[in-house]
């Protein structure tokens, strides 16, 4: 039977019709904007987001309850900067994008986050402040407009350097480009902080612990003067006292940061953009204060107070809730594409969008890997492999691949990672060693040897990198040769033995 309409009737369905087109991924009057906050070295359990005592994020806290899903157990790909975002703009594993040492970069073969985004008719612009993450590594590909600049050379940069902070200028610059941006297309806006970062720029703690559990004065002025690779090497001599002022200093910078990131936010609400966007706040990797023999943050260790990092989502229709299923960095690309009706657009991962819209179980637990090496001292190979982890639930397997030996970890009884388990749950080591075996595989293994940048590309690298030397080593991120003025910055030879390298027959290079 065919049914006869009236003018008003079609009417009715014209705008029916025209609001469901607007939905579709093609519109651009519906497709959300995506902000993406990473926040160098933020580690998830030293803010009161998570339970922390001290109230180092109270803006995080308050835009939680307001309107975001905070993943409770969400960790990143690796335990230092390059490779972890390699991972969040490609969605592989450490191991397939291989960005394992600090001067490797990115290939250009690779497709990312933002050039999915950009062929979908979103506007592509990141700003960032880690020196390892600038465009002459590949992090720019995609991006139409991509902020590095060396604060040294260029005046208002937006590189950070030990013992200055760029982050009111990351955001100013945040700003500058969307009060410019022209047209009604919808954005992919990435920002990258650094504020925890050490040096722990701040000059009067907010934190300041009791003046019994304090350093004498003249080794605070120390703690804080050490650049990254002389407070690594210092780790023999930390003390209890030491300990308790660098991560008071570390959770100041921890408030800090959530001050400038509360001001993005507001900044964002006051030019009416929040309403259509989603809005991710992460961090790259956390940091260790001798929990498990070090200070910063060493690219082989495996532990969660480097990997377990925060991540709060917020979207368009979202709930505010907490969730807590295990969710990996690795996946938050595949995931915004998700939330933003592009799942079908061809990048690797496993979404959970579900989870943030609420419509997964809270025990969708697929599991969580991790992969980190040794760092980069005594003639290490190119292709160098050391630990890997895996997190399924309560339990959590690290692995040292070449001398096929794991621990494991209760972290429901055992949060500190304290009490390695193995001998007593043998069948337990062996399903997750099981499972971890086959992580590659079920992701599309290592690929292909990658064919050889151009060469005009590898010359223009090579003088940047040059060029870039001095801040690295301005950073400490370079040891110098000079001695650390604790002890001297050197292989740890206990380390070495115990975490053998091997020369991976998957290296493209």
């Amino acid at each position: 039977m065919t049914l006869a309409m009236n003018s008003s009737q079609r009417l009715v369905l014209c705008l029916a019709l025209v609001a469901c087109a607007s939905c579709e991924p093609g519109s651009s009057s519906e497709r959300p904007n995506v902000v993406l906050v990473v926040v160098d070295t933020l580690r998830a359990d030293h803010m009161s987001l998570h339970g922390y005592e001290r109230p180092t994020t109270p803006r995080l806290d308050a835009f939680a309850a307001e309107s975001a899903v905070v993943f409770e157990q969400a960790r990143s790909a690796a335990p230092w900067t390059k490779p972890s975002v390699a991972s969040i703009f490609t969605g592989l594993d450490s191991r397939q994008h291989r960005v394992l040492r600090h001067i490797d970069s990115l290939h250009s073969s690779f497709r990312t986050l933002a050039q999915t985004f950009g062929e979908n008719g979103w506007q592509t612009h990141g700003i960032q402040s880690n020196p390892y993450l600038m465009s002459v590594f590949g992090f720019e590909k995609g991006f139409i407009d991509y902020k590095d600049e060396l604060a040294s050379q260029v005046e208002g940069g937006t590189i950070a350097r030990y013992n200055f902070s760029t982050g009111e200028r990351i955001n100013e610059l945040a700003f500058d480009w969307v009060d410019r941006r022209t047209g009604d297309a919808p954005f992919f806006l990435y920002v990258h902080h650094y504020e925890p970062h050490h040096m722990y720029l701040a000059e009067e703690p907010a934190f300041m612990p009791a003046a019994d559990a304090l350093p004498e004065p003249a080794r605070r002025e120390l703690l804080a003067s050490l650049k990254m690779d002389e407070l690594m090497g210092g780790k023999a001599e930390g003390t209890p006292e030491d300990v308790a002022y660098l991560a008071a200093r570390y959770d100041s910078e921890v408030l800090l940061q959530d001050r400038l990131i509360g001001e993005l936010l507001d900044g964002l609400r006051s030019r009416g953009l929040l309403e259509n966007s989603v809005v991710v706040i992460t961090a790259d990797h956390g940091e260790e204060f001798l929990e498990h023999g070090d200070f910063s943050h060493q690219n082989y260790k495996l532990f969660d107070e480097l990997l377990h990092v925060p991540l709060l989502i917020s979207a368009p229709g979202i709930e505010p809730t907490r969730r807590e299923d295990g969710v990996g960095l690795v996946d938050l690309g595949k995931t915004l594409l998700g939330l933003c009706g592009l799942e079908s657009a061809p990048f690797p991962g496993d979404s959970f969008a579900s989870a943030v819209r609420g419509t997964a179980p809270d025990d969708s637990d697929k599991g969580v890997v991790a992969y980190g090496m040794l760092p980069e001292v005594g003639g290490l190979s190119r292709s160098a492999q050391a630990t890997e982890s895996l997190v399924m639930g309560r339990w959590k397997l690290i692995r040292n691949v070449r001398a096929k030996t794991s621990m494991l970890f209760d972290l429901e009884a055992d949060p500190g990672e304290e009490h390695d388990l193995a001998e007593q749950e043998p069948e337990k080591v062996l399903q997750l060693e099981q499972q971890l075996a086959g992580y590659l595989d079920s992701r599309g293994g290592i690929g292909p040897p990658l064919a050889p940048e151009s060469p005009e590309l590898l010359r223009r690298r090579a003088a940047a990198e040059r060029e870039l030397e001095n801040e690295l080593k301005d950073l400490g991120y370079l040891g110098e040769d000079e001695d650390s003025e604790l002890v001297p910055l050197e292989p740890d030879p206990a380390e070495a033995d115990s975490l053998e390298l091997i020369s991976s027959e998957t290296d493209g290079e």
